[in-house]
């Protein structure tokens, strides 16, 4: 899962809900580089709008595919770019827990002002040795609603959560908007809206009662919650699983204590360590930062708010840290640190 830290309400105000910057056509590119990353080039007419390296994320077929077009985003106009990335027969593997299919990254800009407004993954995984789905979103029908103009994402329901109250029935959110599987799948079925009212109503309660400063926190565990979410796509056990997983633990929680606990979400403006200067410039050390994010979040949720077990997994966390920064810019040394201390943490298998 990956999201960027947008700025929530400040980001909202100032897009401009205004007609498109150009009636250039909008174009993409995906150029392959070494060491198995590429660059997304976006162009409107010949202007470079928007230009971004990253690594293939694990996936066999090279680069991914790549489409954008134009749609609405919270009423206002942007430029959805899409990025499939489909592992082929060798990345199921032969054996239990490795999964196959496509991971979707969908980037949404600003049509006018070309800022990033949302990024956001979905994946539609099955385990070939069971058969089983492990994660199903259906990014085609994400795609559809979002070429439509329909689309209304987690940035524009938390402003929502923020400023408007509560239905008083149904889930938290107007189901004439509903944009994926998940969110459909909500409003058909009165146990699932009922647990999503719940969740809305604790995260709109923490809103309004935190300072500023915290709120994107709370943003952030949000985002992370509905994608978590957003995978179950029709399943409604796993649906049920995700909102009673988010309302038992506290994802703003770790977003908080994961800034002095562990080395991710660096903001590397501000990185003074030979090591975190390194980590800011080696995609590859990125990507690791990444899975160690998500192994760390899932180990944190395991572990009760003010238990001995969380405390320990902190001061474990806080030591590792110390630890990472005695590798200074050896790169060995650091992939080698990430990647102990994922497995430590019961993250995914690695490569």
């Amino acid at each position: 899962m990956k999201r960027f830290a947008l700025m929530m309400l400040a980001l909202l105000m100032f897009w401009v809900p205004s007609s498109y910057g150009s009636s250039e056509p909008v174009t993409v590119a995906i150029q392959e580089l070494p060491e198995r990353q590429y660059q997304m080039i976006l162009r409107q007419g010949d202007k470079v709008v928007v230009s971004m390296q990253e690594d293939e994320e694990g996936g066999t077929m090279g680069p991914p595919e790549a489409q954008t077009f134009p749609t609405h985003y919270c009423g206002v106009p942007a430029q959805v770019v899409v990025l499939k990335d489909e592992g082929g027969p060798s990345a199921c593997g032969k054996s239990p827990g490795f999964s196959c299919g496509i991971n979707w990254r969908f980037l949404i800009y600003n049509a006018k002002t070309w800022a990033l407004m949302d990024d956001f993954t979905q994946s539609d995984l099955k385990d070939s040795y069971i058969g089983k789905w492990t994660s199903r979103a259906d990014g085609e029908y994400t795609i559809a609603v979002l070429r439509a103009g329909h689309y209304y994402g987690p940035v524009c329901r938390i402003f929502d959560l923020y400023t408007q109250s509560l239905p008083s029935t149904g889930p938290s959110f107007d189901c004439r908007t509903a944009s994926n599987r998940a969110e459909e799948t909500v409003c058909k079925y009165p146990k699932l809206a009922k647990l999503d009212h719940a969740y809305g109503a604790r995260l709109r309660e923490r809103l309004l009662k935190a300072p500023a400063a915290e709120r994107q926190n709370i943003a952030n565990g949000y985002y992370w919650d509905m994608e978590i979410r957003d995978d179950a796509g029709t399943n409604i056990n796993e649906l049920k699983k995700a909102y009673k997983k988010a309302l038992g633990t506290d994802s703003a929680q770790y977003f908080q204590e994961k800034k002095s606990a562990s080395n991710t979400g660096l903001d590397c403006s501000k990185a003074h360590t030979a090591s975190e200067k390194l980590i800011c410039t080696n995609p590859k050390l990125q990507a690791l930062d990444s899975q160690l994010a998500q192994a760390y979040h899932q180990a944190f949720v395991r572990t009760g708010a003010k238990s001995p077990a969380r405390q320990e997994l902190i001061q474990a966390q806080r030591a590792w840290v110390k630890e990472l920064n005695t590798c200074n810019s050896d790169n060995t040394c650091l992939q080698q640190a990430y990647q102990r201390r994922i497995q430590e943490l019961g993250g995914p298998r690695l490569p």
